[in-house]
């Protein structure tokens, strides 16, 4: 085989590749994160009470302070800590609202077609 050829052949292999790579969705590459990143943060934030309520015991807390205490820290510290989960349930939470208000107005705009 001609080398020229081989080297043309080769170059539109390469764009062909290119191209279809180009062809897939943009959303294909981003990470879509957790399934269900309600649950994900709630037992986070479950899990960091139970471990703050642990130490405090430890440390001598007890009765209702045990419990004030701990929900305090744990708030705190959930706050400071679990950013990034809350902003993911906050995503899913207001794509899911955006998504029924479309099917809302779709079925008002569906409706108002009949009359």
């Amino acid at each position: 085989m001609d080398p020229q050829v081989a080297s043309v052949e080769a170059d539109q292999i390469e764009a062909a590749a290119a191209e279809s790579a180009d062809a897939q969705p943009a959303d294909a590459a981003l990470p879509t994160g957790p399934k269900h990143p309600l649950l994900l943060y709630t037992l986070a934030r479950l899990g960091l009470l139970v471990v703050v309520g642990a130490l405090l015991y430890v440390v001598g807390a007890r009765s209702w302070l045990l419990v004030l205490l701990a929900l305090l820290i744990s708030g705190l510290l959930s706050y400071i800590v679990l950013g990034r989960l809350r902003d993911g349930v906050s995503a899913k939470v207001a794509a899911r609202v955006d998504a029924g208000r479309e099917r809302r107005a779709a079925a008002t705009a569906e409706e108002d077609d009949l009359y």
